[in-house]
């Protein structure tokens, strides 16, 4: 017959296998229960918008309210014209002093050209610098909210995957070291009190 102790310890080793053993199947079923599906990373939309952007911006040379300021340089030029007419003198002189404000008229328009696409290279330096900022923030909202948290569940669930395997494994070690000294004491309870071979 066996000692009560090498009985208590075998049912001890065996109670402690089992439960290595059942938590490693939790451990398991936890693990596939965690979405390592690697997320996708997508090109900043704020990429395509400035290529847009770029190409509507290329196309007009013009300054919002551009059109006003040169009604009114046009409106101006009527107005000195008229004047220039109305206070007489050689037709000479007029041609002379209308050729001139013409010619101011022409200048204002050319300062209004070059203002606007001064001002259209400005704004696309100011836009292209704001698009970057925004897809470099892009970039850290994707790497903290996505990939980090992705690499967390991946490494979760590789811990949780080999300590379910390492319970699993001490479970069978134990039952097969039960199983040895069990054999080597007389072949259990019964080959204890028949006599063993």
């Amino acid at each position: 017959m066996l000692p009560i102790t090498q009985i208590i310890g075998g049912a001890m080793q065996a109670q402690e296998g089992i439960y290595k053993y059942m938590k490693g199947v939790k451990q398991k079923k936890e693990a596939k229960k965690i979405n390592d599906t690697r997320p996708a990373y997508l090109i900043p939309k704020e990429a395509g918008e400035n290529v847009a952007m770029y190409q509507n911006l290329s196309n007009s040379d013009r300054m919002p309210g551009q059109a006003a300021m040169e009604n009114r340089i046009n409106t101006g030029m009527a107005n000195d014209a008229s004047a220039i007419r109305e206070t007489g003198g050689s037709a000479t002189n007029q041609l002379a002093a209308i050729t001139a404000v013409n010619q101011n008229r022409s200048n204002s328009i050319n300062d209004l050209e070059i203002a606007g696409s001064q001002q259209r290279m400005n704004a696309m330096d100011k836009l292209a610098a704001a698009k970057d900022n925004m897809a470099n923030y892009r970039d850290q909202s994707f790497d903290y909210n996505e990939n980090q948290e992705f690499q967390y569940r991946r490494m979760k669930k590789n811990m949780l995957l080999h300590a379910s395997d390492a319970n699993k494994a001490a479970y069978f070690e134990g039952k097969a070291e039960y199983g040895k000294s069990m054999s080597s004491s007389g072949g259990g309870m019964g080959g204890g009190m028949g006599g063993g071979q």
